[in-house]
């Protein structure tokens, strides 16, 4: 029997990168941010509810420049997002997004995580 994990295409990363996003013949833009991000997809923190299987326009964020990229997903999931009553938490598969950004991005996240660990290696 395959767990979760050991079905996933990508590794997942955590960290966070301002994201936008508007579903799919909607006019309202929501901001969040990245709880963890993979080359197949991202998982958010949103305050409103879209059902499963909804499209939304993403646009996500390179935290030190003025890059981003834009791309679709699909809302495969939702569930709570622990303490925080109104938050819930988004599994998005990105339907579109260009593997090179990703890839940078993941980058930059293990990065300053390795730089976070030499500067103070006793956290972790």
């Amino acid at each position: 029997m395959y767990s979760r994990s050991e079905r996933r295409t990508f590794r997942r990363i955590e960290g966070e990168f301002p994201v936008r996003y508007t579903p799919s013949r909607g006019r309202r833009e929501y901001r969040t941010v990245t709880k963890n991000i993979s080359g197949g997809g991202m998982r958010i923190t949103i305050f409103k509810r879209v059902p499963q299987g909804t499209i939304l326009d993403l646009e996500i964020f390179r935290d030190d420049s003025g890059r981003n990229a834009r791309c679709k997903g699909e809302v495969r999931w939702i569930g709570s997002a622990g303490k925080r009553k109104k938050a819930l938490d988004a599994g998005i598969k990105f339907l579109d997004l260009s593997f090179l950004f990703i890839g940078n991005l993941i980058g930059d996240l293990e990065s300053k995580k390795i730089a976070a660990q030499l500067k103070n290696p006793t956290t972790n």
